[in-house]
């Protein structure tokens, strides 16, 4: 369990943070910022191009304002072209993303007072938002809704100010342009409803759609967990924030808009297909009118393109099978769902972590991240950026501190691997497992060896003849001659033992020919010059690997094997080599022969014993 309690801390914490950012809490104004921006480049790259016939924008741009004359213009041109609009082009309705504040001429506004009355056109009235004080101008009416059920829990946008109609104008159909821009400026959201003066007031695109009869009456507003709160009104579940703002989804690209101008619509006598049954929406994109907006879709564009992408949306909704089954994901259902991808892919990084799949875990984690983020932006509405984003920050987060644990924990086990192992593996074996990295070979173990003993002959009668720092010298030069051809041979250097050694083969790496790789090292041993020696090698199982104390490491074996091994060694003649049984019978690229059955000091029967031929 270990091994594992550090990678399910990351995992567990990184699970923990995915649910706190997408609890619908606030985030940092930064990670906000980040969001919205990333928001702003799904709309740009999911928005469709194609042509958008539901909706046809009338704009006011400067080829209108040379044929018609500068703005404003006189109300009797306005009501030329909105009669033009309903009895020759026969729109479905109208709605006026320009308010009437002041009367002008008489003839005009009674013309437009009669085209109120007897068609689906939509006046429109605009509230200071937030901070924004709009001058009191004009008159406000709204007569849509009738009523509105607020569940508790629930928020409407309170407006400061306005600008309305003249008093000479009574309309059956008003709705609010007003917005609220992000911090950079951008208009992402828009109040559905607000309240002013005790009455409510709808946006344009809700209140053309009332306006033509396809909204009921009464529109309720219920919490929305885990943050915000859903407007429905007949066929609508429209979701919005904490704050009652709904943010507009922009599904069109600026190519899949309709736009007739206005003198053209003004002028024609004959209908113009386009506009036939369509809903349309009159604005400016002339750059005197000073009616122009940054939105997610372009830096600089008429403010009537963020009304006609907020009235498709709606119809988009509205012309679905079951019109309800895609806010069914909006809330609970879509946060369960992406929190339990979330824990998949968080899981997935804690078992590459633990198993040490470290470019898996980089690339993985990255692609999860993104797939993540894909799918619930698919999965859910767009501007629901905390249940969108939250997850993959933290498959991120959990990714980089995953990666972090792991580099400490490598540059740990590098170091006491090459502490451990410096003395006693070849440079090729210490090197392979630095590479792997894996603490696995400190950890004790069951493993098959060849375990081989070498003592010096004649060392005693060496140091009675020779100093201690001779003796010393020559030694040492004896044990450093076999301690590399041990590691020559793939072995690994026990410990020395006075005038002798202990290796063995097996680990901390195997191979399928060790005991070759013993007999050999055994035989070029015997061939060095130097003092006469006695070896003995014996094969089997033992337990091997850091059986130290707090107080000194040591990467040893321990078990039945290594006493035989020891005991074979005392049995040889000076200068010979003693093999067991079991590693005769491995041996397959040397010879051996049979030297009887010995009775080692310790054991109860005879042992089998071998030579190299």
């Amino acid at each position: 369990m270990g091994l594992w309690r550090v990678p399910l801390l990351i995992g567990f914490a990184g699970f923990l943070l995915s649910m706190l950012l997408s609890s619908g809490l606030p985030w940092p104004g930064s990670l906000q910022r980040a969001a919205s921006l990333l928001g702003d480049q799904w709309n740009r790259m999911s928005a469709s191009d194609s042509t958008e016939s539901r909706v046809v924008i009338v704009d006011i741009d400067e080829a209108s304002l040379k044929a018609l004359g500068s703005w404003p213009w006189e109300r009797k041109a306005l009501a030329q072209l909105l009669t033009q609009l309903f009895e020759t082009h026969q729109v479905a309705a109208v709605g006026l993303d320009l308010v009437l504040p002041e009367p002008r001429d008489l003839e005009g506004d009674e013309a437009i007072q009669q085209l109120l009355q007897a068609y689906p056109l939509v006046l429109s009235q605009a509230f200071g938002l937030g901070q924004s004080q709009a001058a009191d101008a004009g008159e406000v009416s709204s007569r849509w809704p009738q009523e509105v059920e607020l569940a508790s829990g629930t928020a409407i946008a309170q407006a400061s100010g306005h600008v309305g109609h003249h008093a000479g104008l009574n309309p059956r159909c008003t709705g609010h342009i007003s917005w609220l821009p992000e911090d950079d400026g951008v208009v992402r959201r828009l109040p559905l409803l607000l309240r002013y003066r005790d009455q409510w007031h709808a946006s344009l695109s809700l209140a053309v759609l009332a306006c033509m009869g396809l909204l009921p009456e009464k529109v309720t507003m219920v919490p929305r967990w885990p943050a915000g709160q859903i407007l429905s009104a007949g066929f609508l579940d429209l979701a919005s924030d904490t704050q009652g703002l709904w943010s507009i989804p922009y599904t069109r690209s600026n190519q899949a808009w309709l736009s007739v101008p206005a003198h053209l619509a003004y002028e024609s006598r004959e209908p113009i297909s386009a506009l036939r049954g369509a809903i349309v929406l009159i604005g400016s994109s002339a750059l005197g009118v000073s009616d122009r907006v940054a939105t997610p879709m372009a830096a600089s564009q008429a403010g009537v393109v963020v009304h006609a992408q907020a009235t498709a949306a709606l119809l988009d909704q509205i012309s679905q099978e079951d019109p309800k089954a895609q806010s069914s994901w909006i809330g609970v259902k879509a946060w369960f769902l992406v929190q339990g991808l979330c824990l998949l892919a968080i899981s997935f990084i804690v078992v590459s972590c633990r198993y040490r799949r470290y470019l898996s875990l980089a690339m993985s984690s990255a692609g999860l991240a993104i797939g993540l983020t894909l799918s619930s932006f698919m999965l859910t509405d767009t501007h629901q950026l905390q249940l969108v984003l939250g997850p993959p920050i933290a498959i991120a987060c959990a990714a980089l501190a995953s990666l972090a644990w792991s580099l400490r924990n490598e540059r740990q086990t590098a170091g006491r691997l090459r502490r451990l192992f410096a003395d006693y593996v070849p440079a090729n074996v210490l090197e392979h497992l630095l590479a792997e990295g894996s603490a696995q070979p400190l950890s004790p173990s069951r493993e098959h060896l060849v375990v081989m003993f070498v003592d010096a002959v004649g060392s005693t009668r060496l140091a009675r003849h020779e100093s201690p720092e001779v003796f010393a010298q020559k030694l040492r030069g004896q044990l450093d001659a076999w301690t590399a051809l041990i590691h020559q041979h793939g072995g690994t250097l026990d410990k020395y033992l006075g005038d002798g050694l202990m290796a063995f083969w097996g680990a901390p790496l195997s191979t399928p020919d060790d005991a070759d790789r013993a007999l050999e090292a055994a035989l070029a041993i015997q061939a060095a010059a130097g003092l006469s020696k006695r070896i003995g090698i014996a094969s089997g199982e033992a337990l091997v690997g850091d059986l130290g104390t707090s107080m000194r490491r040591s990467y040893t074996a321990l078990g039945e094997v290594v006493n035989r091994a020891e005991r074979l060694q005392r049995e040889a003649s000076a200068d010979g080599i003693l093999l067991d049984q079991a590693l005769a019978q491995s041996v397959k690229r040397h010879q051996v022969q049979t030297c009887g059955a010995r009775l080692l000091p310790g054991y109860d029967g005879e042992v089998e014993t071998y030579r190299p031929v």
